[in-house]
């Protein structure tokens, strides 16, 4: 069947092939359903094909022409719904409330994000509550802006997490970077309830307070936090006490041949003020005892420093000296035992020292106390160092 407009056909019924042609030789094609109020409700034409509630308003409009998809009208809804094979609405998005829902019962939302190689670098999971973002060959930021920022210049951000080195940045840009942690039964918004507070702008650290005790460890390499016993340093904000793992306070001088002052060496004052080993007895000039070092097989017996002063650069080689506290250091017995309390001096034996016998010698050449018996030869013991 066919319908004629001036002699041209505008409209054509095929049943041979089941077609309806509308359109042609100068008419747009158009299709209308009407309701019983004879008010348009669907029309189809080749830019668009609409959908219109009893008032006449748009409600859902598919434009071919600009690929686009519109739901609602003034005063109405507009919600598309997608569901599952069981009937479940797993997609939702509600114009109403400006909503995108993802995920139904049983079911976890899922968003995936790729990269231009079709990597995936970007996954929220309503399942595990995960955000996950990088990795596929890009690297992942965060940024984070103020609200006279501008989003397209991201030197303008006041926070930025780097993924790709692990950094945190807070603050710049007219902002004073702070971090806040607080104890679960308080209110983050009142921040003198912080219990941890690092202040960007005046460079300071603030632990503990509000019933709880400040303290920080700090542990080798080879240590694990849960021990806090095997930490090398400890600032303990409950007592005021700074507790080191290590043993005396040493340090650093300039030394005359360092690699054969190994630790333990009793070493004193040379000519140019540079330290030598001890090479005879009863030695004035002596200033004290080779610390235990990272860096020296022999430091296994002696104890390293709890603190070393006077590091710095230097045009000589350097070595951190025990002046007080416990040490390990080498003595030679040969002429009289050494017991645990005997007061120790330079001997004539390089680098070791002996017990003090003559009071007319002593004054000033004393080098501490032994801890330890030495009943013969030489060895290595701890000594308290105590110059006098």
């Amino acid at each position: 069947m066919q319908a004629e407009d001036d002699g041209v056909t505008t409209i054509v019924l095929n049943g041979n092939k089941a077609a309806v042609h509308t359109g042609g030789d100068g008419h747009v094609g158009t299709v209308t359903i009407q309701d019983d109020t004879g008010t348009d409700r669907v029309k189809i034409r080749p830019e668009a094909i609409v959908f219109f509630d009893k008032s006449g308003q748009i409600i859902i409009e598919l434009n071919s022409g600009s690929g686009d998809i519109q739901f609602g009208a003034t005063g109405a809804r507009g919600q598309v719904t997608v569901n599952d094979g069981q009937g479940a609405p797993t997609i939702v998005l509600r114009g109403g409330d400006a909503t995108i829902k993802l995920g139904a019962p049983g079911k976890g939302g899922f968003v995936r994000v790729d990269n231009d190689q079709g990597q995936e670098v970007i996954r929220l999971n309503g399942e595990t509550a995960n955000v996950l973002v990088g990795g596929g060959g890009t690297a992942a930021d965060l940024y984070l802006f103020r609200d006279d920022g501008d989003i397209s210049d991201t030197a303008t951000a006041t926070v930025y997490a780097d993924g790709q080195n692990a950094n945190l940045f807070l603050g710049g840009n007219g902002a004073d970077g702070d971090l806040w942690l607080f104890p679960e039964n308080v209110d983050r918004g009142a921040t003198d309830f912080a219990t941890f507070h690092a202040d960007g702008q005046g460079g300071n650290l603030f632990v503990g307070g509000l019933g709880v005790d400040g303290d920080i460890w700090i542990f080798p390499e080879d240590a694990i936090q849960s021990d806090t016993g095997s930490a090398s340093i400890h600032l303990n904000g409950g007592t005021g006490d700074i507790i080191l793992q290590n043993a005396d306070v040493a340090e650093d001088f300039d030394v005359q041949d360092a690699e054969a002052l190994e630790p333990g060496t009793v070493v004193v004052i040379g000519d140019d003020t540079r330290l030598r080993a001890s090479t005879q007895s009863y030695d004035r000039r002596v200033a004290g005892v080779v610390a235990g070092r990272a860096d020296s097989a022999d430091s296994a017996g002696s104890p390293r420093p709890g603190i070393i002063l006077g590091r710095c650069a230097s045009g000589q080689p350097r070595l951190p000296v025990a002046l007080a506290g416990r040490v390990a250091c080498r003595v030679d017995a040969s002429t009289s035992p050494i017991v645990a309390g005997d007061l120790l001096t330079t001997s004539a034996t390089p680098g070791h020292a002996m017990k003090a016998e003559d009071p007319a010698r002593v004054h000033g050449a004393i080098i501490g106390k032994a801890l330890r018996s030495q009943p013969a030869g030489t060895g290595l013991i701890p000594i308290l160092v105590a110059l006098q």
